[in-house]
């Protein structure tokens, strides 16, 4: 027996189909949120995106040998790169990436710290105010941070300001809102804990917080991402706890840092951690399980509850894998850009999908058919982010390419019917919440 059967969203309907029928033929356009399946349907695979490739050739950023690159998203079309730029005596450097005609167009380097410079990380404040944080070696180590303002088309770099008078390591800064944000270090200085601090820059210029320990062992591996206004998450590998991945609640709320109670998200030895905020309940963290032949892997992070609740792991990179670098594209869709150790090194990238509920990780695209180190990769639009990092194989320079995401072809098996319908009747399979 045949049934009339709807697919609801966008007013799309299909006639006759028959009990088990693949649905691969029907070409369901830019669907690009969540799913929710009925009672007579089973989940059997995809939501597969239609393509996902490079754009465009790679551009160098630093003719010289770059170190501990770090992007972050200013407007749609301008993206700030740092790093450390060993060929011109270590200093800390900065460079607008302009993706406005469509490929990259890199400005001039701006140096904002004249001094050996470690473990940077950037975040954007506002479409023209970025901080950028670091290892200041120049400095006796202390763990410093900058403005750097491009609201004259170019960056000026203001004065540094010190928030940890200490040996600091693994620097990892978010915003939370355009005034605030929280910057995450080892602090050696005291016994390597893992430790955070508000930075200020409601006057204009910077002002460093009381410093909060959420981790009371050595801690490495400390990236942090905004999940709300007054919440965030900070992953790392507890090596006070055999190494394991680790993650923790900093609330704001009040004012001040309040650390909440620690979570395990890998019970082995966990390094190269990045992490993103998909909504204000749900991040995904990408790491090097050591435990499990060092593959790249991927776990959901939801605080619905008000806690950490870590979901399984999924690997994404059956291979080793260093230097994981993640960041959120849509709702459902994240990036996550690595070295392919398992691969000749080669920069590669993959899609994670969220939108079933749990992580379904895409093919991989390689971005540099060469040795790469020091990926970080940041959106610019729902379909287009940059990606940077050290090309080893043309002489180490600081390098970027545009990934592109094509959502107009979502075509694969999208469901069963699993049962017929009545004829004259109609049969809901999918709801999609969103529909285009």
């Amino acid at each position: 027996m045949r049934g009339k059967t709807n697919i609801s969203g966008g007013g799309l309907k299909t006639e006759n189909l028959e009990l088990g029928q693949d649905l691969s033929e029907f070409d369901l356009v830019k669907i690009i949120s969540d799913i929710a399946y009925k009672n007579d349907i089973e989940n059997i695979l995809q939501y597969a995106i239609g393509d996902f490739d490079t754009k465009g050739d790679e551009v160098v950023f630093n003719s010289g040998t770059t170190h501990y690159t770090s992007i972050t998203k200013m407007t749609d079309d301008i993206a700030i790169v740092c790093y450390k730029d060993v060929s011109n005596s270590d200093y800390g450097t900065s460079c607008l990436l302009n993706i406005s005609t469509g490929s990259i167009v890199a400005g001039s380097e701006v140096v904002f710290n004249s001094g050996n410079t470690y473990s940077i990380s950037i975040t954007k404040m506002t479409d023209d105010i970025a901080i950028v944080c670091y290892q200041d070696n120049g400095n006796s180590n202390y763990g410093t941070s900058c403005i750097l303002n491009i609201s004259t088309g170019s960056i000026v770099a203001g004065s540094e300001v010190v928030f940890n008078s200490g040996y600091t390591s693994y620097t990892s800064i978010t915003r939370m809102t355009d005034d605030i944000a929280i910057v995450t270090y080892t602090d050696v200085s005291n016994s390597n804990y893992g430790t955070s601090c508000i930075l200020n820059i409601s006057t204009g210029s910077i002002v460093a917080g009381s410093e909060v320990v959420f981790n009371s062992g050595n801690t490495y591996s400390i990236p942090i991402t905004k999940m709300t206004d007054d919440i965030a998450i900070v992953c790392y590998q507890d090596n006070g706890n055999s190494n394991y991945g680790t993650s923790c609640i900093l609330n704001i709320s009040t004012g001040s840092i309040v650390a909440g109670s620690e979570v395990v998200f890998n019970s082995g030895s966990t390094s190269h951690i990045s992490v993103t905020k998909m909504t204000d309940d749900i991040a995904i963290v990408t790491y090097t399980d050591s435990g499990n032949s060092y593959y790249g892997t991927s776990c959901i992070l939801n605080i619905s509850t008000g806690s950490i609740v870590a979901g399984s792991e999924v690997v994404f990179n059956s291979g080793s894998t260093s230097y994981t670098s993640i960041t959120r594209m849509t709702d459902d869709i994240a990036i996550v850009c690595y070295q392919d150790n398992g691969n000749s090194n080669y920069g590669t990238s993959c899609i994670l999908n969220i939108s079933t509920g749990s992580i379904v990780a895409g093919s991989e695209v390689v971005f540099n058919s060469g040795e790469t180190n020091y990926p970080s990769v940041t959106k610019m639009t729902d379909d287009i982010a940059i990606v940077c990092y050290r090309d080893d194989v043309n002489s180490y320079y600081g390098t970027s390419i545009l990934l592109e995401i094509d959502y107009t072809a979502f075509i694969g098996k999208i469901g069963q019917l699993l049962e017929t319908g009545v004829d004259g009747e109609s049969k809901d399979i999918l709801i999609f919440k969103e529909y285009i």
